[in-house]
């Protein structure tokens, strides 16, 4: 019964922390983003959220077994065209050209 009760306890204290760090991510992200791009905590979050959705759906792009890399590549820049969008309607383009990468930059 004590070697439960341990195992239980030990299970919970490394949930606990790793939401902990979890948390703690969270917040420096936000505070990269606000003093960087110079955006308020409410936008950060938004733009973390915006960027959250992005990698999740990119992930299961490049999971996928039954795409060939150049439909993957056509997955990939539309799902990059929709959160560039996201972004534009939230931001300036100078914050856009301060956060986004110069390889996901429209080309005119």
């Amino acid at each position: 019964m004590k070697k439960i009760t341990t195992t239980f306890f030990a299970v919970i204290l490394t949930a606990t922390f790793a939401q902990a760090q979890m948390e703690s991510l969270k917040s420096k992200q936000s505070n990269y983003l606000s003093k960087q791009i110079n955006i308020t905590d409410s936008l950060a979050s938004q733009v973390e959220n915006i960027m959250a959705t992005y990698k999740a759906s990119a992930s299961k792009v490049m999971e996928s077994k039954k795409l060939n890399p150049e439909e993957m590549r056509i997955k990939i820049d539309a799902l990059i065209e929709e959160k560039n969008a996201k972004l534009k309607k939230i931001l300036t383009e100078e914050q856009l050209d301060k956060l986004l990468p110069t390889t996901e930059k429209k080309k005119e």
